[in-house]
């Protein structure tokens, strides 16, 4: 039987609420199979649950991951999560990501079969996942930082509400300052692989996904055969109008004079 995943994979790359959501369904578009028993974040089950416990076993989350960035300083802890995950993923991605149905289509394929999958924490394990997939193509995704900060901030504050009903003493964590961090961190790490020249990667800002010349470099890089006015009609920019929360100028004015914001975004007006 043909093993679907010696091919290498799609790795949609971007911190969180930064547009990977709409871009896993570009590609599923484009050809692009992203797993079965996805989230509502479009998030394959099997390698969400994957990062997750990885993460959670070496005391770290999603927004605080500070002891794992600090062990990925050591190769031998690289190595030896590559290790544990390869094996989980030899073992179950068949039944767990493909499914039946996909791995019998795929038996009678000409064509090598697309896939890939998106979890913004697979930026904080891709050194893991590049000894597993040494050869995985890589869309790196950036968002400027106030539409990011925002959006985490009340999808967090959402979460909290339907929690608070059972647990009335939980207190909400999530501040724009925290959230600022998070993209910091998140941005570097995707700064620094989208100039290594280790890897097959488009980079995009979600600010131009509505671009043709955008578009076209998508349809390229997935080798897909998509009209470009079928993917332009997925790209709907949305304005939403948050509510400013406490303490927002003073993120504002952070976020102005951040470095690494001008860096990325130097021509933007927050």
């Amino acid at each position: 039987m043909k093993k679907i995943y010696d091919n290498n994979p799609y790795l949609i790359l971007g911190v969180h609420r930064s547009g990977t959501s709409l871009m896993s369904r570009i590609f599923e578009k484009a050809g692009v199979f992203t797993g079965k028993n996805q989230n509502i974040n479009n998030e394959a089950k099997f390698f969400f649950d994957l990062n997750n416990q990885t993460l959670k076993k070496n005391n770290s989350t999603a927004y605080n991951f500070g002891t794992f960035l600090s062990k990925l300083q050591n190769e031998k802890f690289i190595n030896e999560q590559a290790e544990q995950l390869k094996k989980t993923v030899e073992k179950k991605i068949n039944s767990n990501f493909f499914g039946i149905k996909k791995l019998i289509k795929y038996q009678f394929a000409e064509e090598k079969i697309k896939w890939g999958f998106k979890d913004p924490r697979t930026v904080l394990l891709l050194p893991v996942w590049e000894k597993i997939f040494a050869e995985a193509k890589l869309l790196i995704i950036f968002r400027n930082p106030v539409d990011v900060c925002m959006s985490i901030y009340y999808f967090e504050q959402k979460r909290y509400l339907n929690k608070l009903k059972k647990r009335p003493d939980l207190k909400f964590e999530m501040q724009l300052e925290n959230a600022f961090e998070v993209w910091e961190n998140f941005t570097k790490i995707l700064l620094a692989t989208s100039k290594s020249d280790n890897h097959n990667s488009l980079t995009v800002k979600y600010e131009d996904l509505s671009k043709n010349e955008v578009i076209q470099n998508i349809i390229e890089f997935t080798e897909s055969k998509t009209d470009t006015k079928e993917i332009a009609k997925m790209i709907k920019r949305k304005t939403t109008a948050y509510k400013k929360p406490e303490g927002y100028e003073r993120f504002l004015k952070l976020v102005k004079n951040d470095e690494l914001v001008n860096k990325v975004y130097p021509d933007s007006e927050f």
